[in-house]
Protein backbone atom coordinates (compact mmCIF):
# COMPACT_ATOMS: atom_id res chain seq x y z
CA UNK A 1 0.00 0.00 0.00
CA UNK A 2 2.79 2.75 0.68
CA UNK A 3 4.27 1.50 -2.68
CA UNK A 4 0.70 2.21 -4.25
CA UNK A 5 0.12 5.56 -2.65
CA UNK A 6 4.13 6.89 -3.33
CA UNK A 7 2.83 5.97 -7.27
CA UNK A 8 -0.37 7.54 -7.02
CA UNK A 9 1.19 10.77 -5.31
CA UNK A 10 3.30 11.20 -8.44
CA UNK A 11 0.44 10.35 -10.93
CA UNK A 12 -1.61 13.15 -9.04
CA UNK A 13 0.98 15.51 -9.21
CA UNK A 14 1.77 15.21 -12.83
CA UNK A 15 -1.60 14.80 -13.81
CA UNK A 16 -2.34 18.22 -11.77
CA UNK A 17 0.43 20.28 -13.15
CA UNK A 18 -1.14 19.43 -16.68
CA UNK A 19 -4.44 20.32 -15.91
CA UNK A 20 -3.85 23.29 -14.20
CA UNK A 21 -0.83 24.65 -16.66
CA UNK A 22 -2.52 24.17 -19.56
CA UNK A 23 -6.23 23.99 -19.52
CA UNK A 24 -7.56 23.35 -23.17
CA UNK A 25 -10.67 21.44 -24.62
CA UNK A 26 -8.96 18.72 -26.01
CA UNK A 27 -8.42 15.04 -25.55
CA UNK A 28 -5.37 15.07 -23.67
CA UNK A 29 -6.56 17.45 -21.46
CA UNK A 30 -9.73 15.61 -20.18
CA UNK A 31 -7.89 12.33 -20.26
CA UNK A 32 -5.76 14.09 -17.59
CA UNK A 33 -8.43 15.20 -15.77
CA UNK A 34 -10.39 12.08 -15.91
CA UNK A 35 -7.52 10.36 -14.45
CA UNK A 36 -7.01 12.88 -12.23
CA UNK A 37 -9.89 11.95 -10.42
CA UNK A 38 -9.92 8.45 -10.34
CA UNK A 39 -6.15 7.99 -9.24
CA UNK A 40 -7.34 10.90 -6.27
CA UNK A 41 -10.05 8.55 -5.21
CA UNK A 42 -8.03 5.41 -5.45
CA UNK A 43 -5.07 7.64 -3.43
CA UNK A 44 -7.23 8.59 -0.73
CA UNK A 45 -8.73 4.89 -0.37
CA UNK A 46 -4.75 3.55 -0.47
CA UNK A 47 -3.74 5.97 1.90
CA UNK A 48 -6.57 5.41 4.65
CA UNK A 49 -5.21 1.47 4.55
CA UNK A 50 -1.40 2.67 4.31
CA UNK A 51 -1.58 5.44 7.40
CA UNK A 52 -0.81 2.77 9.43
CA UNK A 53 2.48 1.90 8.63
CA UNK A 54 3.47 4.96 7.41
CA UNK A 55 2.33 6.96 10.67
CA UNK A 56 4.63 5.44 13.20
CA UNK A 57 7.57 5.32 11.14
CA UNK A 58 7.39 9.30 9.88
CA UNK A 59 8.97 12.20 11.03
CA UNK A 60 6.97 15.30 12.09
CA UNK A 61 7.96 16.70 8.49
CA UNK A 62 6.55 13.41 7.01
CA UNK A 63 3.71 13.59 9.23
CA UNK A 64 2.70 16.84 8.30
CA UNK A 65 2.94 16.35 4.65
CA UNK A 66 0.79 13.04 4.47
CA UNK A 67 -1.61 16.13 6.86
CA UNK A 68 -1.76 17.95 4.11
CA UNK A 69 -2.25 15.23 1.21
CA UNK A 70 -4.91 13.97 3.22
CA UNK A 71 -6.74 17.37 3.45
CA UNK A 72 -6.27 17.76 -0.24
CA UNK A 73 -7.43 14.83 -1.22
CA UNK A 74 -10.43 15.37 0.64
CA UNK A 75 -10.85 18.99 -0.46
CA UNK A 76 -10.34 17.20 -3.62
CA UNK A 77 -13.72 14.79 -2.95
CA UNK A 78 -15.50 17.52 -2.05
CA UNK A 79 -14.78 19.52 -5.44
CA UNK A 80 -15.95 16.01 -7.04
CA UNK A 81 -19.19 15.86 -5.10
CA UNK A 82 -19.96 20.14 -5.92
CA UNK A 83 -18.63 19.77 -9.59
CA UNK A 84 -16.10 22.87 -8.92
CA UNK A 85 -18.34 25.74 -9.92
CA UNK A 86 -16.55 29.21 -10.22
CA UNK A 87 -18.08 29.89 -6.99
CA UNK A 88 -16.13 27.04 -5.23
CA UNK A 89 -12.56 28.01 -6.83
CA UNK A 90 -11.49 29.32 -3.38
CA UNK A 91 -11.86 25.97 -1.93
CA UNK A 92 -10.05 24.84 -5.21
CA UNK A 93 -7.11 26.39 -4.66
CA UNK A 94 -7.28 25.69 -1.04
CA UNK A 95 -6.75 21.95 -2.21
CA UNK A 96 -4.14 22.90 -5.03
CA UNK A 97 -2.56 24.92 -1.78
CA UNK A 98 -2.54 21.62 0.56
CA UNK A 99 -1.48 18.90 -2.19
CA UNK A 100 1.61 21.22 -3.24
CA UNK A 101 2.60 22.20 0.35
CA UNK A 102 2.11 18.45 1.63
CA UNK A 103 4.53 17.05 -1.47
CA UNK A 104 6.69 19.50 -0.60
CA UNK A 105 7.52 18.35 2.32
CA UNK A 106 7.62 14.48 1.90
CA UNK A 107 10.04 15.58 -1.40
CA UNK A 108 11.69 17.72 1.77
CA UNK A 109 12.15 14.50 4.04
CA UNK A 110 12.82 12.10 0.84
CA UNK A 111 15.94 14.27 0.07
CA UNK A 112 17.09 14.42 3.74
CA UNK A 113 17.10 10.77 3.85
CA UNK A 114 19.16 10.91 1.03
CA UNK A 115 21.72 13.33 2.50
CA UNK A 116 20.43 17.03 0.89
CA UNK A 117 21.10 19.24 4.02
CA UNK A 118 20.67 16.46 6.47
CA UNK A 119 23.43 16.73 9.30
CA UNK A 120 21.01 19.08 11.59
CA UNK A 121 17.88 20.58 13.13
CA UNK A 122 18.36 23.70 11.28
CA UNK A 123 19.69 21.82 8.29
CA UNK A 124 16.17 20.34 7.92
CA UNK A 125 14.51 23.22 8.20
CA UNK A 126 16.81 24.94 5.24
CA UNK A 127 16.03 22.14 2.97
CA UNK A 128 12.36 22.35 3.79
CA UNK A 129 11.66 26.46 3.51
CA UNK A 130 14.25 25.14 -0.06
CA UNK A 131 11.42 22.46 -1.05
CA UNK A 132 8.08 24.73 -0.44
CA UNK A 133 10.01 27.84 -2.24
CA UNK A 134 10.72 25.74 -4.83
CA UNK A 135 6.92 24.54 -4.95
CA UNK A 136 5.87 27.85 -5.01
CA UNK A 137 8.11 29.20 -7.57
CA UNK A 138 6.61 26.20 -9.76
CA UNK A 139 3.28 26.48 -8.99
CA UNK A 140 3.74 30.73 -9.93
CA UNK A 141 5.45 29.51 -13.23
CA UNK A 142 2.50 27.30 -14.10
CA UNK A 143 -0.24 29.95 -13.05
CA UNK A 144 1.88 32.47 -15.89
CA UNK A 145 2.59 29.71 -18.33
CA UNK A 146 -1.53 29.26 -17.76
CA UNK A 147 -2.62 32.56 -17.65
CA UNK A 148 -0.46 35.66 -18.92
CA UNK A 149 -0.16 34.24 -23.12
CA UNK A 150 -3.40 33.41 -23.19
CA UNK A 151 -4.93 36.56 -21.80
CA UNK A 152 -1.95 37.99 -24.52
CA UNK A 153 -3.55 35.66 -27.64
CA UNK A 154 -7.28 36.72 -27.06
CA UNK A 155 -6.80 40.06 -26.40
CA UNK A 156 -10.23 42.25 -26.76
CA UNK A 157 -9.92 45.63 -28.36
CA UNK A 158 -12.73 47.86 -29.00
CA UNK A 159 -12.52 50.85 -31.12
CA UNK A 160 -11.41 54.23 -30.36
CA UNK A 161 -15.22 55.67 -31.33
CA UNK A 162 -18.07 53.70 -31.61
CA UNK A 163 -19.09 53.78 -35.75
CA UNK A 164 -21.73 56.16 -36.97
CA UNK A 165 -23.98 53.34 -38.32
CA UNK A 166 -24.40 49.24 -37.76
CA UNK A 167 -22.95 49.42 -41.35
CA UNK A 168 -19.49 50.14 -39.74
CA UNK A 169 -20.00 47.35 -37.15
CA UNK A 170 -17.52 44.30 -37.41
CA UNK A 171 -17.73 43.03 -40.68
CA UNK A 172 -20.20 44.92 -42.16
CA UNK A 173 -23.28 44.27 -43.84
CA UNK A 174 -21.64 41.67 -45.73
CA UNK A 175 -20.52 40.27 -42.38
CA UNK A 176 -21.88 36.44 -41.57
CA UNK A 177 -22.94 37.83 -37.89
CA UNK A 178 -24.85 41.50 -39.40
CA UNK A 179 -25.84 43.46 -37.56
CA UNK A 180 -23.44 42.07 -34.59
CA UNK A 181 -20.12 43.23 -34.31
CA UNK A 182 -18.98 39.36 -33.58
CA UNK A 183 -16.06 38.60 -36.37
CA UNK A 184 -14.10 34.97 -36.71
Amino acid sequence: MRRLTSILAAVLFLTAAYVFAWPSANVPYFGAVILHVVAGVVFLVALFFAMRKIWPAATPGQRLGWVLLALGGLLGAVLIYTGTRRGEWPLLYTHIAACVAGGAMLASAWAGKRGFFSGSYIGGIFRTVIFLLAAAIVTAGAWWVRTVPWERSHHIANPAIAPASMDGEGDGPSGPFFPSSAQT
